[in-house]
């Protein structure tokens, strides 16, 4: 788990990044560390917003996007391993912070 600076429509943003292995599936810890992450960016780092690029078929991160608060923004098309693969991408505001 971590934020990853990456480019967007050319721009750079930070994105929450993370990956499982099976086994730690739905004990709730993707959602734990999305939040931590989103704290971390806008308490200590001072981000304005974090954001979160989700394949449109990866129904468990999209669920773990939306309980920590993040939004749909748009859909857009990535490429990558030598395929284009539809995403949603979502954000987050300090402004929605608790």
């Amino acid at each position: 788990m971590g934020l990853h600076r990456c480019e967007f429509n050319q721009q750079s943003i930070f994105e929450v990044c993370y990956m499982l292995k099976h086994r730690y599936w739905h004990f709730g810890y993707a959602l734990e560390g999305v939040r931590a992450l989103t704290n971390y960016a806008f308490r200590e780092i001072s981000l304005p917003e974090v954001y979160a690029q989700i394949k449109t078929n990866n129904a468990p991160s999209i669920a773990v996007a939306e309980s920590a608060g993040f939004e749909k923004k748009t859909t857009f098309i990535k490429h990558y391993n030598g395929k284009n693969m539809e995403h949603f991408l979502y954000a987050k505001t300090k402004e929605c912070l608790p």
